[in-house]
């Protein structure tokens, strides 16, 4: 009934937000049904508008998204909203990563999809997206971003033809994870971890551009270490690098 009022009716809906997000923000008795009730009105209501006003009042009560049954009905139509507006409010967006597993792969489907169109000014924007969800992520959820989301994208950053137009994108999401190896902790165990497997193969790629991007992208992140290699270690894996430079 209340998404159905009509558009004259804009007052009254306000009202009934407002009602509903301060029921949840106080904890009252079936807070959580109000939460719902607020967040898919603010959810929508930031879709039309597209204010940074109206993301931030939905990050309010971004917590409320967690009260949803991810596998329900009613969950469906949350799922297909929150994929229309990912290219909107980092801090959000990010922490859509941790409502449940399977919508990661979702997310970053969505994404991947609109590289193409987006100007490389917004990467920065995309990465940083990225770059939240992980450095709050743990367990299971981490795993997944990490495997489904990161690894992809230097995947693509090694096997992408250079004359693709997403290349440079991805190109531009992963620098930003290679600058941040030197201010977050964490980032460059992540990055030995996850390139490991790819970078590698790829530098001893038949392909001459698979090699190429392979060089390109180790030659930025250089050098890959693990943290906690001793000074032994640490010394061998830069040597082995500096041969394969």
């Amino acid at each position: 009934i209340l998404y159905a009022l009509p558009e004259g009716e804009r007052a009254l809906q306000g009202s009934i937000q407002d009602l509903c997000v301060k029921w949840w923000e106080r904890g009252l008795l079936a807070k959580e049904n109000m939460g719902k009730t607020a967040f898919v009105m603010l959810l929508r209501r930031s879709l039309r508008t597209k204010t940074g006003a109206d993301i931030c009042r939905l990050w309010r009560i971004h917590q409320a998204l967690y009260c949803f049954d991810y596998h329900s009905e009613e969950s469906r139509e949350i799922k297909d909203m929150l994929l229309e507006c990912f290219i909107n409010g980092r801090r959000f967006l990010s922490s859509l990563f941790s409502w449940n597993i399977n919508f990661i792969k979702m997310i970053h489907g969505t994404i991947k999809n609109q590289l193409q169109g987006l100007p490389k000014s917004l990467m920065v924007h995309i990465a940083e997206i990225y770059f939240r969800a992980w450095k709050k992520a743990s367990g299971k959820i981490m795993e997944a971003i990490e495997n489904d989301c990161i690894q992809d994208f230097m995947y693509h950053g090694v096997h992408l033809p250079r004359r693709s137009p997403v290349h440079p994108r991805v190109r531009k999401v992963l620098s930003y994870f290679h600058h941040q190896k030197e201010v977050r902790q964490g980032v460059e165990e992540m990055l030995y971890k996850l390139y490991k497997p790819i970078l590698w193969r790829g530098l001893k790629a038949r392909n001459s551009e698979v090699r190429s991007n392979a060089a390109l992208l180790f030659v930025e992140a250089f050098p890959i270490r693990h943290p906690g290699f001793n000074a032994i270690e640490m010394d061998s894996e830069i040597q082995k690098q500096f041969e394969e430079l």
